[in-house]
């Protein structure tokens, strides 16, 4: 990834209260204990955290997509593309 322009990198995140429903409902529809590490919000903290360090060092864009349909993400990273395409010609 560092060999990348970090202009074409973007980094999804979620809030972790997000993150923590959305792995309780995978395990549920998995049939497996969603009391597990996977799922457990520290875990989920010290992950996000983890890969904020990695973003920065990266230097991309980074993209809240708490709550956000597929559509509204692909809409804004189309955005943020078309932006550096332009910058790029300039």
């Amino acid at each position: 990834l560092f060999k990348i322009n970090p202009g074409k990198i973007v980094a999804l995140f979620a809030e972790p209260d997000y993150l923590n429903r959305i792995r309780k409902e995978r395990l549920k529809a998995l049939g497996l204990n969603d009391g597990s590490s996977y799922a457990d919000l520290k875990r989920i903290i010290r992950e996000l955290e983890y890969a904020d360090q990695y973003i920065k060092k990266l230097g991309c864009r980074k993209l809240d997509i708490t709550n956000k349909a597929i559509e509204e993400i692909a809409s804004i990273i189309i955005g943020w593309q078309s932006d550096n395409a332009k910058k790029e010609r300039e």
